[in-house]
């Protein structure tokens, strides 16, 4: 395949354009090789930092790591993963195979199967809590620790995943938080790698958890959630686009304005007048503790 059908992506994973092609069994592995040396030339001319955490020799392992991982012929998800193992090794924040920049082919083959956990949850001390439950008859409360999904300890779930989250040097602390499930987004770390490095024949699960207020290890059989069904808890502004902030009134009449993320560009909700209306709404309150006029609307 020529090099010029491959955009590169401004310091992300310009081998993974090579998906966009009609989803074939396999992609070929003189077209992956070929990938690797185009991404090999773009990070050594343009990355910033893909010496701030390796030196020369690291590097060069790292690039005849993925190329040797790449040597045969493979599937999508395989491939996927590999470039994923790889950017991780740079331990630079921003050097991932960005979810959202992937054509639709990719996302609908990799990012969309009904493979999501019936629930959101945090890591604490390595292992699952629940934060919110959308199993039937909500069996996952706030606060249960899921020990085990099937027969996989969730430590060890959590020791794999690192070692393909992105962070900046050994900021392990950013990776952990990196791999919880809160809704935040409509493409989640963790639902994206878990099932490509603990694929699963159906979408039924058994998870070992202890409940709230109880010691007792119990085994809860659960079905996985598909990515519309994960969606829809996300709250919309209704008119189709996704509001990415929250606002709420604290005791005492403080406001509180949660923003989880500023990465707007896909989304075409009109956060500037959600904000301003906020704003305004909170000025025409007068709250005592408020020594100036109120806040003047922004970005009019």
């Amino acid at each position: 395949m020529k090099a010029k059908r491959w955009g590169l992506f401004a310091l992300l994973l310009a081998s993974v354009a090579a998906f966009a092609q009609p989803s074939p069994p396999l992609l070929k592995a003189s077209d992956l090789q070929a990938d690797v040396a185009i991404l090999r030339r773009a990070y050594e001319q343009l990355h910033p930092g893909l010496y701030r955490y390796n030196t020369k020799a690291a590097m060069d392992k790292h690039f005849a790591a993925l190329a040797s991982r790449m040597n045969h012929d493979q599937p999508l998800s395989e491939a996927y993963l590999n470039l994923s193992v790889f950017a991780a090794e740079v331990k630079c924040g921003h050097t991932y195979a960005n979810f959202f920049n992937q054509p639709k082919s990719v996302g609908d083959v990799l990012f969309k199967s009904p493979t999501r956990v019936p629930f959101y949850f945090e890591w604490i001390d390595n292992v699952m809590v629940v934060t919110r439950d959308f199993t039937p008859g909500h069996q996952l409360p706030r606060g249960t620790r899921i020990l085990a999904i099937g027969s996989v300890p969730t430590p060890t779930i959590l020791t794999r995943l690192m070692k393909i989250a992105r962070a900046d040097g050994s900021n392990n602390s950013k990776r952990i938080a990196s791999l919880a499930v809160s809704g935040d987004s409509k493409y989640e770390t963790f639902d994206i790698f878990y099932p490509l490095l603990f694929p699963r024949a159906s979408i039924a699960m058994n998870l070992l958890v202890i409940r709230p207020a109880s010691n007792k290890r119990q085994t809860v059989a659960v079905q996985a959630l598909s990515y519309e069904e994960r969606l829809s808890a996300v709250e919309n502004d209704g008119t189709g686009n996704d509001v990415a902030f929250q606002w709420s009134y604290l005791p005492g009449g403080a406001a509180y304005l949660r923003m989880p993320t500023w990465a707007l560009f896909n989304n075409k909700w009109d956060w500037k007048t959600w904000l301003n209306d906020h704003l305004d709404e909170l000025a025409d309150q007068k709250p005592p503790w408020c020594w100036s006029p109120g806040p003047q609307p922004l970005w009019r």
